[in-house]
């Protein structure tokens, strides 16, 4: 299976459906994560640049650039999306073996549900199950 495939089945089994207010969570979830990544980097200026990039994730969560968001332009925005699909797999490659890890984290993210079943806070993020575990990641790097 494709690993789009493999993210756009959980979207369908946590029943986050195509609207504005999702494709905010997930521009959201995206900021956030780049913002991880930044504040692993042992730089203040990096670690300063990710902590403000999750708090602008935290608004647009929140519903602050909905209207923004539902006025942009989708083939630009699609555009983005998928350039940053792109470097995100490059720098996964970068730092170890890509596939095994995105598996990994696919695991995870699945170990959120019971009984094949998620839960999602106010603003539709899939809230981790009692079941949830992290991702083992160390094991795939080089």
């Amino acid at each position: 299976m494709s690993e789009i495939k493999q993210v756009t089945d959980w979207i369908d089994a946590a029943q986050q459906e195509p609207s504005t207010r999702n494709t905010a969570n997930y521009l959201a979830y995206i900021l956030s994560e780049i913002g991880e990544g930044l504040r692993a980097i042992p730089n203040s200026a990096l670690y300063g640049l990710g902590h403000h990039l999750e708090g602008v994730s935290k608004l647009i969560r929140n519903g602050d650039y909905d209207d923004d968001i539902a006025k942009a332009n989708m083939v630009e925005l699609l555009d983005s999306s998928c350039d940053t699909q792109w470097c995100a797999i490059g720098l996964a490659h970068m730092l170890g073996d890509a596939q095994g890890a995105f598996d990994e984290v696919v695991r995870s993210n699945y170990s959120k549900f019971e009984g094949g079943v998620c839960a999602l806070d106010n603003t539709g993020k899939v809230i981790k199950g009692p079941s949830y575990s992290k991702p083992d990641l160390a094991k795939f790097l080089r």
